[in-house]
């Protein structure tokens, strides 16, 4: 029986990757077909488990789907001590953003625990200002705010740091420390002149954000605090450091490493840490 690999690189409601087997194993068998091209490749599962038995050739309109398949497809180069500069970049711009909300971080770290007061936490996330909504009469928001402030839509910022997700999704589809964490991890990914390394850091970083968000099944729209669950599940999915989880329903592929656990993807640097280990 014809073998093939499979992969989950987003939480999308159209992905083919349910019914991946149906697709594939006719194609595999087939001799005659040398050249597969994927027309509507999206996140890439059906090119990923024909790519050891075909020529494939993707092909979608989204730009992120470019970026996806040419990762998963192409793979790169990436030494040990890229990473360790990387990731040393990486925590020097985390710690840095840190100071620019540290009153936002301190009020959120004191929700992040057990039996919380779920109505609390509702009005501390619905006072998080974005630039969607600028306006908090909240003191703890007031740094989101400034920085807020200095965000226009379709422009660039005013500012010489990071903070797109900070100032569009905190407390929204994310929590304000992996807001922290994604924005730091991006901006370091901008300054890495290999295209292609570029790309499979970049599909690594959607993967992650597309486990950490605070959606049901799909982006349409996030969570919000309208009981004692939702607020768990909210909680749930913001600790930084909680129980371990399995890696491969993010990447389901070989690993040259035994990662099957890693830290939960509530904190994104320790679950991009983690994955990075093993390529696809």
């Amino acid at each position: 029986m014809n073998q093939h690999n499979e992969i989950s690189t987003l939480q999308y409601m159209g992905s083919k990757a349910r019914i991946i087997s149906h697709i594939c194993k006719p194609i595999i068998k087939n001799e005659h077909i040398k050249t597969v091209v994927d027309l509507f490749a999206g996140t890439g599962s059906v090119g990923y488990a024909l790519k050891p038995y075909k020529n494939v050739i993707s092909n979608d309109i989204e730009y992120y789907a470019y970026i996806i398949n040419q990762a998963i497809l192409n793979g790169c180069a990436f030494a040990i001590s890229d990473e360790v500069s990387f990731w040393i970049a990486v925590d020097q711009q985390y710690a840095f953003l840190q100071t620019k909300v540290s009153s936002a971080l301190f009020a959120e770290k004191e929700f992040l625990i057990d039996n919380i007061d779920y109505k609390q936490y509702q009005v501390f996330c619905e006072n998080t200002p974005s630039v969607f909504s600028p306006k908090s009469d909240d003191s703890r928001m007031r740094e989101i705010s400034d920085l807020v402030s200095q965000v226009t839509p379709g422009k660039a910022p005013a500012l010489d740091f990071p903070c797109l997700f900070l100032t569009y999704f905190a407390n929204a589809y994310f929590g304000i420390a992996q807001c922290c964490q994604i924005d730091a991890i991006r901006s370091v990914i901008e300054q890495i002149d290999d295209k292609q390394t570029k790309n499979i850091l970049l599909t690594v970083l959607m993967s992650a954000i597309s486990a950490n968000a605070s959606t049901t099944t799909h982006f349409a729209q996030f969570l919000k605090v309208k009981s004692k669950a939702t607020c768990n599940n909210l909680i749930s999915k913001r600790i930084p450091f909680g129980n371990m989880i399995s890696i491969t329903y993010i990447f389901n592929s070989p690993c040259p490493v035994n990662i099957d656990t890693v830290y939960n993807p509530q904190s994104v640097i320790h679950l991009i840490r983690q994955t990075l280990q093993h390529p696809f």
